[in-house]
């Protein structure tokens, strides 16, 4: 019966890490995930305003060009 006992504290001692480590890998996916959430709204912010100021230097352009047309 002691024997018994040894082997389920073994046992529960066993299960009882495996729980451990899996919470911890459970936390690490989640805060790899929401890394990756932030970094990929970053980059769409990004790209967002890169796009805004090359819209805006093309108008800058094309009112130059126009401009310089008129005056020739």
């Amino acid at each position: 019966m002691e024997e018994l006992r040894g082997v389920h504290r073994i046992l529960s001692e066993e299960r009882g890490e495996k729980g451990r480590d899996m919470e911890r890998r459970r936390v690490r996916i989640e805060q790899t995930e929401k890394k990756m959430a932030d970094l990929k709204e970053n980059i769409e912010s990004e790209i967002h305003a890169a796009r805004d100021e090359y819209l805006k230097m093309d108008s800058h352009i094309k009112l130059y060009i126009t401009e310089m047309e008129q005056t020739i």
